[in-house]
């Protein structure tokens, strides 16, 4: 999510703009493609690096509490008295 942030941005304010100023949409396609690299890489580098800590974490000893919800964040503790 956070590096699709000036992906996000900019394409929110090409339609802003554009539409305030009534004009047609247009948009610099050169820009909006390097964005649109920049979001994927991004997307791809942080889920390879979530599994990367979560492996890591749980080779160090921590384990996982049960979640309260499926959109809770998980929490790696050393004992699980502290869940």
């Amino acid at each position: 999510m956070v590096f699709s942030t000036p992906f996000m941005l900019y394409f929110l304010y090409v339609i802003f703009y554009f539409q305030l100023r009534g004009l047609p949409t247009k948009a610099n396609n050169k820009l909006f493609g390097r964005l649109g690299m920049l979001a994927m890489i991004g997307a791809v580098i942080s889920l390879f690096f979530s599994f990367y800590v979560g492996c890591s974490l749980k080779a160090n000893g921590y384990k996982t509490c049960p979640r309260k919800s499926w959109n809770a964040p998980t929490e790696y503790v050393r004992d699980m008295k502290l869940c």
